[in-house]
């Protein structure tokens, strides 16, 4: 398959936990025409075990970044190696199920530039599942709601994506320590031009566990992700598409109680070109954190 395309590029950004992205890996069926792409994001990994991985995964391509510079730049990398028609993401603690591929390769000729598919969300030590990472994908998925797909679908997983709409709309990972994804996805969303869902079983399973990055609260991680969000809802504005950008009380999540941090995040958040609905929206989000941190609402 050398000078051949590949019907897939799998891309996965690695750190720091070997035994999960063992597990992602042998949920992908090794194929001729897979290419499977590991970027490693200067992982406190002892070299020997670098090593002997080829031994086991002679089909992956790996790639060993020292720069630790993020998810969003192992996915960048990643995408510069790409020569699929179609391309995945996958993080390493996640897996894809059993079947799969059986049932994307029904898709693989399609049309379509940008494929959505139902992922699930488990513990991921017990296997337990747990409440979807992201339900309303799933619930715009079963509706068909493919607007709703398009601009508020804002992780790279759970989509099958043609490469040349990634390549001809010059899309990249933002690289940012959190929410570095955002911003592709979006953009993603806007440039497809046939989009459709694939509803089915869950394809792929997100999973969950206390030292993930996306489970750690940091001054830093919140000013960040209300910076990107910020950029985001800017975006969706200058394409009129105010409908679907992201509600302050979504961001009230990962905005602690600190006095100053919190007003920052509210006056930055603003919303462009849209003074009253910001207000608006700001006050139904003060109330709501108010009812919750008294328990008025019981």
């Amino acid at each position: 398959m050398e000078n051949s395309i590949p019907t897939y590029s799998i891309i996965i950004p690695h750190k720091n936990t070997y035994t999960l992205l063992e597990r992602c890996l042998d949920s992908i069926p090794s194929r001729e025409d897979f290419q499977i792409i590991v970027v490693d994001d200067d992982s406190d990994i002892p070299e020997s075990v670098w090593k002997v991985f080829p031994e086991k995964y002679g089909h992956v391509e790996l790639y060993l970044t020292k720069e630790g510079r993020g998810a969003g730049y192992a996915r960048n990398i990643g995408l510069g190696h790409a020569r699929g028609e179609w391309v995945l993401f996958a993080d390493a603690d996640d897996f894809f199920y059993e079947d799969a591929f059986s049932i994307l390769d029904c898709y693989s000729k399609s049309f379509h530039d940008l494929l959505f598919f139902i992922c699930d969300s488990r513990d991921s030590d017990s296997m337990v599942l747990i409440g979807d990472r992201m339900p309303s994908i799933r619930r715009n998925i079963m509706r068909k709601n493919i607007d709703g797909l398009r601009y508020r679908s804002i992780v790279p997983w759970g989509k099958m994506i043609r490469r040349s709409l990634i390549e001809s709309s010059c899309l990249s990972f933002e690289e940012t320590e959190v929410s570095n994804d955002v911003m592709f996805s979006i953009k993603l969303g806007v440039a497809a031009e046939n989009p459709d869902v694939i509803v089915s079983t869950p394809l792929y399973c997100c999973t969950k566990s206390d030292g993930s990055l996306s489970q750690k609260k940091t001054v830093k991680r919140t000013i960040t992700r209300v910076k990107v969000a910020k950029r985001a809802n800017d975006y969706l504005h200058d394409q009129g598409l105010d409908k679907y950008r992201i509600p302050i009380n979504h961001i009230g999540s990962f905005l602690p109680w600190h006095p100053v941090l919190f007003l920052w995040g509210v006056w930055m958040f603003r919303y462009k070109g849209d003074a009253l609905g910001y207000l608006s929206d700001l006050v139904k989000t003060l109330e709501n954190r108010i009812f919750k941190r008294f328990r008025l609402y019981e």
